[in-house]
């Protein structure tokens, strides 16, 4: 298959959630011999750097960069409209230019697009909303929601007052209606899990809404391929390391991480004086930064080169997440690096199979702490450890292949192209764009 694969972020380096799953998804497919098109944005000056290596996997790849500060500025105009802001935050004339190029130069069987913002490009927000006939893609579209991204809008709104809880509630409700009429404009919708995939399926029954979860690698997140991080600590001396990894900037992470500091570490470091919180990604918000200068028994890394000796390092791992959606990479991660992990059930909520004998849920202060305690104490708690992280990793090898989620890929994307030919979809869409200009 011919493929156009658009994404609102560049799908490397694989470095955090979204980016991960586009990654390897993209890289999946350009290995099993389809000609992948990729169109994407970045928003940070590093990602340039990833060209390079995507233009090696794809047949070809415009990269667009874009200023955040400016992209919010362009969505500010829009609160008076009825389209949800991610819309204009992510739009681009060059990328534009370059997508209608590639549908007019022919041969494109099938359209991915990674995130519903994207579909912007494939099918106007003036020509969706008008429903029928008008709302058709040129090619067509298969749209990989990854999560339902208008409840994560709803959990921060109803976590934040003033005027920014009320963007947050405006940004909510019209992006569900727009993630509604994606649904039922595209020949088929993919989100991370079944809990994802039934909250659309409440917002368009008239879907084709399908699951194909997140993997992980397991060769590379293999705890016998890379050594500890020599800073972990000494367990003779007491010591006890407990590791967060995620993006840093990213608002569900922050607040994971000063609840845990705030709420949880205390008791621990009753029971465990020795123990530390090492906070590990990127690009950590100044928030953080001040409380690991405030507390000695926080430690923030900022962006490292490679995750796995800071995981094969951890006593236990923990992903105390109170917002976000879809399936955690960094607990598969966690996992497949033989960790014991303290998850909140948001961050198992993706999970499905897993039993507490792989990872552990725990929701509240108390609960959270005596899940961890029960993993630090002595020998009980050190086999504790060793057998749920053995059975962590047997569980993701089995369950969370990136092999088994590309198959399930292909063959919606295959049903898909022997859908409408492209050519009548490409009159449709002309005849829309002329009805509604």
């Amino acid at each position: 298959m011919s493929i156009l694969f658009l994404s609102h972020r560049i799908p490397y380096p694989p470095d955090k959630g979204d980016k991960i799953r586009s990654y390897h998804l993209l890289r999946g497919l350009a290995e099993a011999g389809h000609a992948v098109h990729l169109g994407c944005l970045m928003d940070d000056p590093g990602d340039r750097a990833g060209v390079g290596a995507l233009s090696a996997l794809c047949a070809s790849v415009c990269a667009v960069p874009i200023h955040p500060k400016a992209a919010r500025l362009r969505s500010l105009p829009h609160l008076a409209g009825r389209q949800p802001l991610s819309l204009p935050y992510f739009r681009s004339r060059r990328l534009r230019a370059w997508v209608e190029g590639t549908l007019a130069a022919g041969g494109v069987d099938v359209a991915l697009a990674f995130s519903s913002p994207v579909v912007d490009y494939l099918l106007p927000f003036r020509s969706l909303a008008a429903g029928g006939p008008a709302g058709r893609s040129p090619v067509p579209l298969v749209v990989d929601f990854v999560d339902v991204d208008s409840e994560k809008w709803r959990q921060y709104a109803a976590r934040t007052g003033g005027l920014t809880g009320w963007v947050y509630r405006r940004e909510a409700h019209t992006l569900a209606a727009y993630e509604a009429a994606v649904a039922r404009a595209a020949e088929a919708s993919v989100l991370t899990s079944e809990v994802e995939a039934d909250l659309l399926r409440a917002m368009a029954p008239e879907a084709r809404v399908e699951v194909v979860p997140n993997g992980v690698d397991t060769a590379y997140f293999d705890p016998d391929a890379v050594a500890s991080d020599p800073g972990a600590g000494s367990p003779e001396l007491g010591d006890r390391l407990i590791v967060f990894t995620g993006a840093m900037d990213y608002a569900p992470n922050v607040d994971a991480v000063r609840w845990f500091a705030a709420e949880v570490l205390p008791t621990v470091r009753r029971a465990h004086p020795g123990a530390r919180f090492r906070v590990v990604g990127s690009r950590p918000a100044g928030v953080l930064r001040d409380l690991a200068a405030r507390d000695p028994a926080v430690e923030v890394t900022g962006r490292v080169p490679d995750v796995r000796p800071h995981l094969r390092a951890a006593d236990v791992v923990v992903a105390p997440m109170r917002m976000g959606r879809g399936v955690q990479n960094k607990v598969l991660e966690a996992m497949a690096m033989g960790c014991a992990v303290v998850a909140s059930p948001l961050a198992l909520q993706g999970l499905g199979a897993a039993t507490e004998a792989e990872v552990a849920a725990a929701d509240g202060p108390e609960a959270f702490a005596g899940a961890v305690l029960s993993l630090l104490q002595g020998r009980e708690g050190a086999a504790r450890r060793a057998a749920m992280g053995a059975a962590a990793r047997a569980w993701v090898r089995t369950h969370c292949t990136w092999e088994a989620s590309l198959s399930r890929l292909e063959t919606i994307l295959e049903t898909a192209r022997r859908g409408t030919p492209a050519g009548a979809r490409l009159r449709d869409a002309a005849r829309a764009t002329r009805g509604s200009g």
